[in-house]
């Protein structure tokens, strides 16, 4: 199962993600994260950005650096990494009924992506 996991975050991207179950659609989560919503609403929609980011970084910490494929800049914050998602799904309203983890877990490799180093290590 945590092979098939981290195979599936190494070939994600936010085209790939599919119409599933899950606890919250991107469509959700973009309106959480709008301009008009409410105070309560945009820290859930900062909480969730912020902990699926996290969820990445465990896998990988568990599949270990060298399966890595999300490598956030060490100056990176919390408010750059919603920026990038919101605008990403307000750029891609077509995504708005695929799990919101899966985009958030593609946007950030795609936006984050590591960069091989020489020697193919």
């Amino acid at each position: 199962m945590m092979l098939f996991l981290a195979f599936a975050l190494a070939t994600l991207s936010p085209g790939s993600a599919k119409a599933v179950p899950a606890f919250m659609q991107a469509g959700q989560l973009q309106v959480l994260c709008s301009i008009e919503a409410s105070q309560s609403d945009a820290e859930l929609c900062s909480g969730y950005i912020l902990g699926s980011v996290d969820q990445v970084l465990a896998e990988q910490d568990i599949w270990g650096r060298r399966r890595a494929v999300l490598c956030l800049p060490a100056d990176v914050s919390a408010d750059q990494l919603r920026s990038v998602i919101v605008d990403h799904m307000r750029e891609n309203p077509e995504q708005s009924q695929f799990a919101a983890a899966t985009v958030i877990a593609g946007i950030l490799t795609d936006t984050y992506a590591c960069t091989p180093r020489k020697g193919g290590r």
